[in-house]
């Protein structure tokens, strides 16, 4: 569950969203989102209603996806058919995560990592958004391929 939290530097108190979890008995941060200087964040909350502007975040329709994946166990066949390489995320949920942004709310590799962001798929997974880059987009090699050898036409 998040949770506000203060941080001061240099003199001026920062306001942060923050996600936490404990790992080995210990509390640790998973996720965190900058709010603005404190002053800052008071004056929108005194503005009234109209100074906020609704976040949407995408919750049924990434559900529903993930069930459907689940139930095909599509990244264990992905995982199959493609090397790991060195990614860091297995390569069945990178394709799994690029999926869903092709049906929900179609973007570019490099804005990948921001739409995993505002889905369900950061609670679920736990993952940094720095993990879902353009850089680390796994490319199949000609080796990866499903057909290696080109079929006869008679």
């Amino acid at each position: 569950m998040a949770r506000l939290m203060r941080k001061t530097v240099r003199g001026h108190t920062h306001g942060y969203a923050v996600e936490s979890k404990r790992v080995d008995g210990k509390p640790h941060i998973v996720w965190q989102r900058y709010l603005g200087k404190m002053e800052d964040i008071i004056a929108r909350c005194t503005q009234g209603p109209s100074a906020f502007e609704p976040v949407v975040e995408e919750f049924g329709a990434v559900a529903a996806l993930m069930a459907i994946a689940q139930r095909l166990d599509l990244e264990a066949i992905v995982a199959r058919h493609l090397p790991q390489g060195r990614l860091q995320v297995p390569v069945g949920r990178y394709l799994l995560l690029a999926s869903v942004n092709r049906v929900l709310a179609p973007c570019s590799k490099v804005q990948i990592g921001d739409g995993y962001e505002r889905t369900l798929l950061r609670r679920l997974w736990s993952l940094p958004a720095a993990h879902f880059s353009s850089q680390r987009f796994p490319v199949p090699r000609q080796s990866a391929t499903l057909h290696s050898r080109p079929h006869s036409v008679e």
